[in-house]
């Protein structure tokens, strides 16, 4: 699904260079983002013994995320 690949990275490459930035917004839009792309992800899929790790990918992900909001938090209030 090449057309797939162009649109994630169209859609991810500008959110992750705003996010290294500073910008609160882009680390909540990534967070809402990835996780519609996991959700998506796993309701298309195939279940199987591997649907599980999505699943874990979404939540190490959004733990990252979480992390990076709080340390954008901690650097506003300086």
């Amino acid at each position: 699904l090449p057309g797939f690949s162009l649109l994630g990275l169209i859609i991810y490459v500008p959110l992750t260079i705003l996010m290294a930035n500073g910008h609160r917004w882009a680390i909540i839009a990534l967070m809402v983002v990835y996780t519609f792309e996991k959700l998506w992800q796993m309701s298309t899929a195939e279940v199987n013994e591997f649907t599980i790790f999505p699943i874990f990918w979404l939540l190490f992900i959004l733990m990252l995320l979480a992390r990076a909001l709080q340390v954008e938090g901690a650097r506003r209030r300086k």
